[in-house]
């Protein structure tokens, strides 16, 4: 859809454009006089501002798409830091239950010593790993939430210039009807 927007909006600008040239011809071809002169040029010079509207409306929709694919690639960081997560207290339980069972089969006291010293190692190990989980985790959402942050930004930039030239050549065609004498071509002393 914001394809077709684009691609519309662009083609209305080119034909805009082109239309407010050829409303400045004609209005030169007769002297720069005549009502209908200045009617067709405000045509067209309506016709390109609308134009260039819907051109600054359509890069807003292309950046608003782009931010919302930003915010779900940090929805799945998230979820993959979680997961990572997961796995690591997952493999902590999984190597204490084991040492568990090694040094009980060898008949030695869970409570205390060597068995004791294993476990709290695994679990440093493990809570290291979370942490630069953790870490790495916040670095990517920061940077995914940076892109939305710059598409949103970019969004309103295409908005406003389109609104911006829309008044650039409203306020142009206003100048060239007050330097033709007004609409019907009268010089007001």
């Amino acid at each position: 859809m914001e394809l077709v927007i684009t691609l519309g909006s662009q083609l209305l600008g080119a034909v805009g454009v082109t239309g407010a040239t050829a409303g400045g011809a004609a209005a030169g071809a007769a002297g720069g006089s005549s009502l209908l002169s200045t009617i067709v040029q405000g045509g067209l010079t309506a016709f390109s501002a609308a134009a260039g509207i819907a051109q600054g409306v359509a890069g807003q929709s292309a950046a608003k798409v782009e931010e919302l694919n930003a915010a779900a690639g940090a929805d799945r960081e998230k979820i993959a830091g979680e997961d990572e997560a997961l796995r690591i207290n997952r493999a902590l339980a999984e190597s204490i239950g084991e040492q568990a069972v090694a040094f009980a089969a060898a008949g030695i006291d869970l409570s205390s010593g060597t068995p004791l010293q294993a476990r709290q190692t695994a679990k440093q190990r493990a809570n290291e790993d979370l942490n630069i989980n953790r870490s790495n985790t916040r670095s990517k959402v920061a940077a995914w939430n940076s892109r939305a942050y710059a598409a949103r930004a970019r969004g309103r930039a295409a908005r406003a210039s389109g609104i911006a030239g829309a008044i650039g050549d409203i306020g142009g065609f206003g100048l060239d009807v007050i330097d033709r004498g007004g609409p019907l071509g009268k010089k007001v002393a």
